[in-house]
């Protein structure tokens, strides 16, 4: 199954400590409104954004590339450095979560699949939400299924982790012969 990556969360500890007040005053195109949400919000184009917290601890969101996360954290140092924060010099990338789909090509039979993979693997209440959602063990992800075929997968740390689950799922199906 061919995936697509759809969102990619990350972080790293960019410096010891962030005084986030002083930095929003700086960082004009930084949002801080401490009674809401305890982060500043630096939104940039293409739906990214970036969380600074208090702890020194950054958090980039909406990113489709792994391979760019070391240039986002790198132009976020100097962004930093400039406003006077002493930052990280080589700060170690995480990655969180990657969110990614797929498309099974054909329709298929949620409640076929509910009764074959079993509860404790499946949960699956089409009154209440039209996907089943299905756990894996190995990698550990989880995905939902729609009867359009489309797939959702999220809670992998690598598009590798990713591909290996769809790929598993799809042979899963296969051999109970569900597509």
């Amino acid at each position: 199954m061919e995936i697509r990556v759809e969102n990619i969360v990350a972080y790293a500890q960019i410096a010891e400590s962030l005084e986030l007040p002083d930095i929003a005053k700086e960082l004009s195109e930084g949002e801080y409104q401490p009674e809401k949400f305890p982060a500043l919000i630096i939104k940039e184009k293409n739906s990214r954004s970036i969380l600074l917290f208090r702890s020194g601890k950054a958090v980039c969101t909406g990113l489709k590339e792994p391979d760019d996360l070391p240039q986002i954290f790198k132009t976020l140092g100097k962004r930093l450095k400039k406003v006077g924060v002493k930052v990280a010099k080589e700060p170690e990338i995480n990655i969180q979560n990657i969110v990614a789909t797929s498309k099974i090509d054909s329709d298929i039979n949620l409640n076929a699949i509910a009764l074959s993979f079993g509860l404790e693997r499946v949960d699956f209440e089409p009154e209440k939400f039209p996907g089943l959602v299905f756990h894996m063990d190995d990698p550990q992800l989880v995905t939902i299924l729609y009867e359009s075929g489309k797939v959702v997968c999220s809670g992998g740390k690598s598009v590798s982790a990713i591909q290996d689950g769809m790929d598993q799922l799809e042979s899963e199906l296969r051999s109970a012969e569900l597509i």
